[in-house]
């Protein structure tokens, strides 16, 4: 019964698609982590890369298009220090007294 389900659905989804609707194919996916080092400590630096193709069908008398598309994320993550909470509740050490 599931199957009957699900080809109703691919039906039901075909026929609410717009054909003149823009297509976008992803082609390719990439991420790469590295340890690098900051003056906060050590830390991954990543960089993720998707490449996609955009369609867009001829419309209203303008030509179709096809648009190539990189989108690349850099970012870095530093590791949080934890506290605990006895540590946060002493007061600080005064500083020694001067002569």
């Amino acid at each position: 019964m599931s199957s009957i389900g699900a080809f109703f659905g691919e039906i039901a989804k075909a026929i609410k698609t717009d054909p003149a609707a823009p297509r976008t194919i992803e082609i390719a996916r990439s991420q790469q982590d590295q340890p690098v080092e900051t003056e906060l400590g050590p830390a991954t630096a990543t960089t993720r890369a998707v490449d996609e193709v955009a369609v867009t069908p001829a419309q209203n008398g303008r030509p179709a298009q096809v648009t190539a598309r990189r989108t690349t994320i850099e970012e870095v993550t530093l590791p949080v220090q934890t506290v605990r909470p006895d540590a946060a509740s002493t007061p600080n050490p005064k500083p020694p007294a001067q002569p």
